[in-house]
Parts: structure tokens; sequence; C-alpha cells
């Protein structure tokens, strides 16, 4: 409850315009942060069909398969295909590590999501399919605004509280913005 308190605060905030980034791309800043987090949302869900296949958490295939697809997304948008690779990149790992540290806690007895796990390929990759595609989306919509492909370390730190809030650890929060700070910017801890 208070987690939904403060996620629901913060996104006040950024919907308001409130904070150094409002001045050039607060809103799509906000929206991108919902993208990122509706992308490990079906993260979660990812793990626990890996935890019922008992499958590892990496798929480099898959990845390359995605990251191959995020260049032309990109392309689509007129963004940087490089730059659009780097981003997705970090919400692999992102992701990867949300599974991990979830794997982790079912495995050490927290319980299971309730029914049955959903099916990889029929249900998870086609949802998160969308939500990379509608994530490239939200990040092309914030670099036109904001006129640049790195987010600067108050964005980075917006992002970050967001994700947190959402339920997500520190690392994976980490992971998911702070490889794309612009130079010279660092995450506080």
């Amino acid at each position: 409850m208070l987690q939904n308190l403060v996620l629901g605060a913060l996104l006040g905030l950024l919907a308001a315009g409130c904070g150094p980034s409002s001045a050039k791309g607060g809103k799509e800043l906000h929206e991108l942060a919902a993208a990122m987090d509706r992308r490990l949302q079906v993260a979660g869900d990812v793990a626990w069909a890996k935890q019922a296949s008992q499958a590892p958490v990496r798929d480099a295939a898959r990845e390359a398969a995605v990251l191959g697809r995020v260049a032309d997304l990109a392309k689509e948008h007129g963004a940087d295909p490089a730059a659009a690779r780097e981003f997705v990149e970090a919400q692999m790992a992102a992701s990867r590590q949300w599974q991990g540290e979830l794997l982790e806690r079912w495995r050490a007895g927290e319980p299971l999501p309730p029914g049955t796990a959903p099916d990889m390929a029929a249900e998870l990759r086609p949802r998160m399919d969308l939500a990379t595609r509608e994530l490239i989306d939200a990040w092309a919509a914030w670099i036109s605004a904001a006129g640049r492909t790195r987010f600067r370390a108050i964005e980075a730190q917006q992002i970050l509280a967001h994700l947190k809030a959402a339920g997500y650890s520190e690392s994976a929060a980490r992971l998911a913005c702070g490889v794309v700070v612009e130079s010279g910017g660092v995450l506080a801890p």
C-alpha cells in the first residue's frame, strides 16, 4: 500500500512536470519509466515460466533476435539503431537481474504466484514483444522531446525511484537506467 502511494506521488510529480526534467521531455520521461516498468512486469512472468520449466534465465538466441528487431523499430522512428540497442540491452540486463532475483526467492521458499505459469511461446513472447515495441516507442518519443539519447543523472534518479516504488530491486532498477546515463552523470547510491 505504501509503495503504491509513493509510486502515485512520484508519477504525479513527473506528470505535472515538476523537477529538473520537466523543461524538456518530462511527460515523455514519465511515459518511458512506465514502459520500462511494464516490460519488467512481463519479465516477472517470464521468470515464473522459467521456474516451472527449469529453463535458464539467459536465452542468447532470443535476445539476439529481439535486438535485431530493435534496430528496425528505431529506424521506423528515425532514431539511432545503436543507441536503441544499447538502451534495450540495459532493459534486458535489468530483466535478467529481476528474473534471477525472483527465482532465488522462490527457490528459498517464497510462494509462487497463484495459478499456472504462463506459456512462454504462446503468451509471454508476444507480450514481451509488445512491451519492447512500446518501450522503443516511448524511448523514441522521449529522445525527440529531450533532444538526446542518454539520461541525465536526475532523470535516471527519477526512473530509478519509479522502478523501486513499483517493487523492483535497486539492482534491477539501476541496470535499467544506469547504463544509459549521459557522460559525467553518476547515480547516487
